[in-house]
């Protein structure tokens, strides 16, 4: 239960670093959204506490496996997410460069 409240809150400081209107707050928002969704993609995968890793023979029973498939796709997105905030980074890097500017809202007047 103390992992699914930290997946919450860490939903929701993702969500505060994106509303602060800083292009920095982006590259933290990007790091901590994807954070929280695989730490509930794990917890919501319901990991078996019946069972090892791999299969137990149970006397007179089927073998008891655990799904991989939950684990295969945390993998994967902490790849893509790592992925992201390279990009991100990258691209939070060269806007500031050229404008001199972390301030997002400053940003789209000046456009106007």
């Amino acid at each position: 239960m103390i992992f699914f409240l930290l997946g919450i809150a860490l939903y929701f400081m993702g969500l505060i670093f994106l509303l602060r209107g800083t292009l920095s707050g982006i590259v933290f928002s990007v790091l901590l959204l994807g954070n929280a969704a695989n730490m509930l993609l794990f917890i919501l995968s319901g990991p078996r506490t019946d069972s090892l890793p791999f299969v137990t023979e149970v006397a007179g029973a089927a073998p008891i496996q655990t799904d991989p498939l939950p684990h295969a796709l945390i993998l994967t997105a902490i790849v893509i997410g790592f992925a992201m905030v390279c990009f991100v980074s990258s691209l939070v890097k060269q806007v500031g460069m050229a404008t001199g500017s972390d301030d997002f809202r400053s940003l789209i007047q000046e456009s106007e």
